[in-house]
């Protein structure tokens, strides 16, 4: 970071620290690590919810970032609050606690002026579904259950038109309820009552590395309902890094497919993208093969490998017509390999006994054919 960005970022989080009660109900306000969270639009800090008893997390938008040129990322700021509310009754999403509020900080001088201060309260969480698997703090059954959680909260925003399309580990929360999704900001909800933020797209939405060809294409910009589809891609890359503690994206593609599709179709009129893409789809299909989870990581548990890799691939297919975009599928295959899981034993048995049964049956029809 550069030292004059870091010096400014110390001071908004002392200004911040040093307000005794915001809102007349968050207090004891303390930043969550040196750098307010490192992020470049926002700042976040805990504090206790005077009305609540509980420890909540504020969000504030970088009082630097206010100009013309990051109207989009403001945007993006007061955009996730409205959706975090909107999503207020869903139990696998982040609470948000209370909504967009604001105060001003004067700074005397020549010409004094004062320093805006946005912010939104959520409710906090213990960690992240990141920070757990860099732990290797869950188990298989763990973390089928965490990945059920999250189909859960994709699910729920779906049927409220809801696209978060920056699905990933580091955005699931977890808290004492369980995981959460978190982090809306690059959200959007498809209506066509409601305009999107930015009128046309010259780079995918998201963390590049989770995100799907049609998505690296931008045809979410010719039709923005391909962000469900890229939303059933991050899923599945999730459910891969949980089992093998590394990123699709970095495994599968690097770099080279997102400059062979970003670059040239943003550049393709947006009513031939889709017949375009659809044209060479097949041969990044054929060039990138998806690996399987052991592959990389050698001792997940070997009678959930089959359907984990069948549910993964599936998830991430390259292809968005072949994708699997069921949720009640993908539920179903959740709860197959944590039944298989918690009944390993007798599924060992009952596959031992089937093998001796198709080999029984392969030598009364061999000493029939002779």
């Amino acid at each position: 970071m550069d030292p004059r960005e870091q010096q400014r970022i110390e001071a908004y989080l002392s200004i911040i620290e040093g307000r005794g009660v915001i809102d007349g109900r968050f207090t004891n306000l303390r930043r969550i690590d040196p750098i307010g969270g490192g992020g470049t639009f926002s700042l976040i800090v805990t504090a206790d919810d005077l009305i609540t008893g509980e420890s909540v997390v504020l969000k504030f938008f970088h009082p630097d970032r206010y100009t013309p040129a990051d109207s989009y990322r403001w945007d993006s700021f007061e955009r996730e609050s409205k959706l975090l509310e909107e999503l207020g009754e869903c139990r696998d999403v982040i609470k948000l606690v209370s909504g967009q509020s604001e105060f001003l900080y004067p700074v005397p001088g020549i010409i004094p002026f004062d320093i805006r201060f946005s912010f939104y309260a959520m409710e906090k969480a213990s960690s992240s579904l990141e920070s757990e698997l860099t732990a290797g703090n869950l188990s298989t059954e763990a973390m089928l259950l965490v990945f059920r959680g999250l189909t859960r909260a994709i699910q729920h925003t779906h049927s409220k038109r809801i696209a978060h399309r920056d699905i990933k580990p580091a955005n699931i929360q977890m808290t004492d309820s369980g995981p959460k999704l978190s982090d809306f900001g690059t959200a959007r909800k498809i209506s066509d009552s409601i305009p999107p933020i930015s009128s046309a797209y010259s780079w995918p939405p998201g963390d590049l590395t989770y995100v799907a060809p049609e998505m690296m294409a931008c045809l979410h910009d010719v039709d923005p309902g391909f962000s469900f589809l890229g939303d059933f891609f991050s899923l599945g890359a999730t459910l891969f890094e949980m089992f093998t503690r590394v990123q699709l994206g970095v495994v599968l593609f690097g770099p080279q497919l997102l400059s062979s599709l970003t670059l040239p179709m943003v550049t393709v009129p947006r009513d031939q993208r889709v017949t375009i893409f659809n044209r060479i789809i097949g041969s990044v299909v054929s060039r990138y093969q998806l690996p399987t989870i052991e592959s990389l990581n050698p001792s997940v548990s070997p009678c959930v490998r089959q359907r984990l890799n069948a549910l993964y691939k599936d998830l991430c297919n390259l292809d968005y017509r072949q994708r699997l975009c069921s949720f009640s599928s993908v539920f179903r295959g959740i709860d197959t390999c944590l039944l298989i899981l918690r009944n390993e034993a007798r599924y060992a048995t009952w596959l031992e006994e089937k093998r001796k049964r198709r080999a029984a049956r392969l030598l009364r029809l061999s000493g029939g054919s002779r």
